[in-house]
Order: structure tokens, then sequence, then C-alpha cells
């Protein structure tokens, strides 16, 4: 795996066996912009758009989409998988201990919400399994972007004043 930057995720991988929702992320993708891999082991039909590209692994491999994906993914990517194996090895190979990260997320109104996406593994009736959570955090960021405005304020008139300063809060 390699290092992405901090910007939202460069690529979706999608196993194209396993993923019975494809259409869909096809729309998503194009709404965002993303570059789509649609990896397989025998050619298929694809919508035509420079964001979406076929990757055809070596024919009969049952394991040949599962490898190539596994090798190519980044920590900034999205794969998009069927669960079980591929899933825990992507998960496995990619994340060494749980993950927490903020994501900007932009609707088609062009405003941007926040995400909190928590992914880790966890243990059910004996088998491993991914859990991923998400939380809507835009008021929290909208919150500390302001706190963070009014602080430079704050110290742009402590530097800037020439006498003394006193704040006083009359509740106390």
């Amino acid at each position: 795996m390699t290092a992405g930057s901090e910007s939202a995720p460069s690529r979706i991988f999608v196993d194209a066996d396993a993923c019975p929702v494809k259409d869909e992320i096809f729309r998503v993708a194009q709404r965002c912009g993303l570059k789509v891999l649609v990896v397989s082991n025998s050619p298929l039909r694809l919508p035509r758009s420079p964001l979406i590209e076929a990757v055809v692994v070596a024919r009969g491999q049952f394991d040949g989409a599962d490898d190539w994906i596994v090798e190519q993914i980044t920590d900034r990517d999205i794969a998009v998988t069927a669960p079980g194996e591929q899933a825990m090895r992507l998960f496995h190979e990619n994340v060494a201990e749980p993950r927490r990260r903020a994501l900007a997320m932009r609707h088609r109104d062009g405003s941007t919400r926040w995400v909190l996406n928590e992914t880790s593994e966890i243990e059910v009736r004996g088998e491993r399994r991914i859990l991923s959570t998400s939380q809507d955090i835009t008021d929290l960021r909208l919150a500390e972007a302001a706190l963070r405005a009014d602080e430079a304020l704050l110290d742009s008139i402590f530097e800037t004043t020439a006498g003394g300063v006193a704040l006083v809060d009359e509740d106390q």
C-alpha cells in the first residue's frame, strides 16, 4: 500500500465479479469526478467515460481480480467488493489498526458535508468482520472554523492595540 494525500479518495476499485451495484457506482463517480477501475476476470461492457476504466486480469484465475486490487489500492482509494476473504485481505494489508478519518463529501447542490468514518476489525460468532461507521460532523467542522476565525481576530486585536486590552465577563 502506498500513502496518499489528505484529499478525497482518488479512485474507486470495483471487483466486477462480486459487485451488484456497478451502475450506482458509475453514477456517483461521474457526479464526484472519481476514476473507477472495474476489475474482472473477463471483458465486460461498460459505459463510455474517461472516468471508467476496465482492467481484465488473467482469465480463469479465481483470485486474479482480488490480487490485482490488493496490489494497486492505496490508503486514499475505495474498494467495492463482496464481503469475505478479499475484504478481509484489503483490510489487513491496508489497515494495520483501527482507522479514523474525516472526509469531505460534496453534494449535487454544491454544499460540502463532513463525515467521520471509523473502520476496525471485529469478531462475530467466531468470524472476523469489518465494522465501518460514519457520522456527519459538518456542524462540528463549521464550529471549529468559526472558533479559529474568532481566535485570529482576537490575536489581531491584541497585536495591533497600542494600549492595554481587558476582557470582562459580565456574568461573573
